[in-house]
């Protein structure tokens, strides 16, 4: 199993949005277990380029929690061209905002196999020039040539953003959880065309484009929450979970947005505590799983809303973070929880009653987990953002489950001393990437190459990278 970085020194950082792919270094491929939440505010972490075919990291002017990418059409992009959104939690209430990115230029950061120990930082370092005070660092133009390119539009949004989650059929549209306001649903039109393509000149900072939402669902005074999901086989459907255990449905039509009714309330009581995440399913139109504090799943039928058709009521021992519907086998989902647990479950073994087990559960991360995705590419992969700073990637074709040894999975990983030891490390851990601190959020983005890269959000970063072992070599 891979593992990306060491740990040297002291941290510096920078403001938004600057960018830079890691530099070399002498550190060589390792096979030993992350040591997670021993990294603290001094603490810089330095990658081994030999083991990433990309790189990039991105310094955020204040904290996000969420993030998603614009699936903008194959005929505006490519390869090394991204979309992201992202909402703030910033330090007053006044400076909170989306920001929406157009990333360019994100180039392979290692061309070759070698180790990162030559020390040159020709081929590999680059950074995003955003204001005057990066332009005198970087006064080499050769320099300044070879580095990726960002534009950004700050939409002033007054409150945190809990989440933000673009509408896949249309990328211009975007929903986010705020936590005063409710459920917003914006139109981000013309904060698009300020950006490349549409907008020839890339320009790190563009002026602030107030938009006022085209949507707004608020419940009760106060209202917050977490879960937010739009349908893939519905345009225009979006699930809302709330922390009071509610779920509502809004749906497009041709006078604007509603709430869809399905048993004659607005809201849907589905939890006894807070809906952490939910996600339609990919090849059913009316179902919905769900997660909650309340330490259960359910799925959720439309057709019948006046009770879940599954119901696993102790899902796992403590609250449910995340939860993810396999794309292309949709009777498996996994799950994990605050105690860095992950769960796979086969909906067909799965019932509404007490005591129902997961067919597998994959034991090493020791802090929450905050969000799961399956590739799109490799049906049996997903990525699980951690607590303890890291995004693990992981195969559940590498070995069958069943044959694990419990008392392996079981061991602890107690620091630098029992990182000695690849016992610690589950067979279906295909890669880790640490760095990230309190790791958020991440997500597969899909390119016209085979190989989705994966952009992950941490409380200060965002990475956007591909690790050189996730993909077959012909894909």
């Amino acid at each position: 199993m891979p593992k990306g970085l060491r740990r040297k020194g002291a941290a510096q950082r920078s403001n938004f949005p600057s960018t830079s792919a890691s530099k070399n270094t002498s550190c060589r491929r390792k096979t030993k277990t992350g040591t997670g939440s021993v990294y603290t505010e001094s603490t810089e972490t330095v990658y081994d380029l030999s083991v990433y075919k990309q790189l990039h990291r991105l310094t955020l002017e204040w904290p996000c929690l969420s993030f998603d990418w614009c699936r903008v059409p194959e005929n505006f992009k490519d390869d090394g061209e991204l979309w992201l959104l992202l909402g703030s939690q910033a330090r007053f209430a006044d400076a909170n905002a989306l920001y929406l990115l157009h990333l360019s230029g994100l180039a392979l950061t290692a061309s070759d196999g070698s180790s990162s120990s030559s020390g040159s930082d020709s081929e590999t370092e680059s950074e995003i020039v955003v204001d005057s005070s990066d332009l005198e660092r970087a006064d080499d133009r050769s320099t300044r040539r070879r580095r990726p390119k960002i534009s950004a539009v700050r939409i002033p949004r007054g409150e945190c953003t809990n989440r933000v989650r673009c509408l896949p059929q249309a990328p211009h549209v975007a929903a986010c959880w705020g936590e005063s306001s409710g459920v917003s649903i914006f139109n981000l039109a013309d904060a698009l065309t300020a950006l490349p393509p549409q907008a020839a000149d890339t320009v790190p900072f563009r002026e602030a484009l107030p938009t006022e939402p085209v949507f707004r669902l608020l419940d009760r005074s106060g209202q917050e929450g977490f879960a937010l999901d739009w349908s893939t086989l519905q345009v225009g459907m979006l699930a809302v979970g709330d922390i009071y255990g509610q779920l509502a449905i809004i749906q497009s039509n041709e006078s604007g947005w509603a709430i869809l009714q399905p048993n004659g309330d607005r809201m849907l009581r589905l939890h006894g505590a807070s809906i952490e995440d939910l996600q339609w399913s990919p090849t059913e139109p009316s179902l919905i799983a769900s997660c909650s504090c309340d330490r259960s799943i359910k799925v959720l039928d439309l057709r019948a809303a006046n009770r879940p058709a599954i119901e696993l009521t102790e899902a796992h021992p403590c609250d449910v973070n995340a939860i993810a519907w396999n794309r292309r086998y949709p009777k498996q989902i996994i799950s994990g929880d605050d105690q860095g647990q992950i769960h796979v479950w086969d909906l067909r073994m799965s019932g509404s009653i007490e005591g129902s087990t997961p067919v597998a559960s994959l034991s090493y991360h020791k802090d929450p987990i905050y969000s799961l995705e399956w590739n799109r590419i490799e049906p049996s992969m997903f990525c699980a953002t951690c607590g303890d700073g890291s995004v693990s990637i992981w195969d559940l074709s590498l070995e069958p489950l069943f044959e694990e040894d419990p008392a392996r999975l079981d061991r602890k990983c107690d620091g630098l001393a029992s990182s000695d030891s690849v016992d610690d490390i589950p067979a279906q851990l295909l890669f880790l990437h640490e760095g990230l601190k309190s790791a958020k959020e991440a997500h597969w983005i899909e390119t016209s190459s085979q190989m989705d890269c994966l952009a992950a959000l941490g409380q200060v970063g965002l990475h956007i990278l591909l690790p050189s072992n996730i993909y077959a070599e012909n894909s």
